[in-house]
Formats: C-alpha cells, structure tokens, sequence
C-alpha cells in the first residue's frame, strides 16, 4: 500500500555529476571560446574525483561539442569550443 508513495533515490554516477558542474561553468561563461581548461590532475583533485571519472565526464562534454581535447606527444589541452 505504502510501497507506491515511497520512492528511491536514485544516484546519478560521479562523471554524470562532473558533466553537469563543467556543463553549468562553460555554458554560464566561466570559461570563455579557446579558454584553455586546467590540467586533468588539477581539474580532478579541485573537483575532488579521479583522473578516469573526470575525462569520462570530459568524452561527454566533448561529444557535445562543448570542449575539444587536444592531445599531442608530450602534452594535452583541452579546450573551450
């Protein structure tokens, strides 16, 4: 009977989280086009997650068209687009 008014949380994964918090940042102009986002360490231990869960979040940003990341021999950039 009560079983239907009670609902579970349902957590959402880490990346999914970071996505929406660099989402709200680029989308509201925090960074602005070609501004150059910090280093993936720096990036993941400001935010507080791994280095994995945090370019799970960047490949979706990516995919949107958002960010492009750029990785070359000695480094990476990941950039506003």
């Amino acid at each position: 009977m009560n079983d239907i008014n009670i609902r579970k949380k349902i957590k959402e994964p880490k990346y999914v989280t970071i996505y929406n918090i660099l989402f709200k940042m680029i989308t509201l102009g925090e960074f602005s086009k070609n501004d150059r986002l910090p280093s993936e360490p720096d990036l993941a231990r400001n935010l507080g997650v791994s280095r994995t869960t945090l370019r799970q979040a960047l490949t979706l940003l990516q995919e949107d068209e958002l960010i492009k990341i750029i990785r070359g021999i000695l480094l990476q950039k990941t950039v506003i687009t």
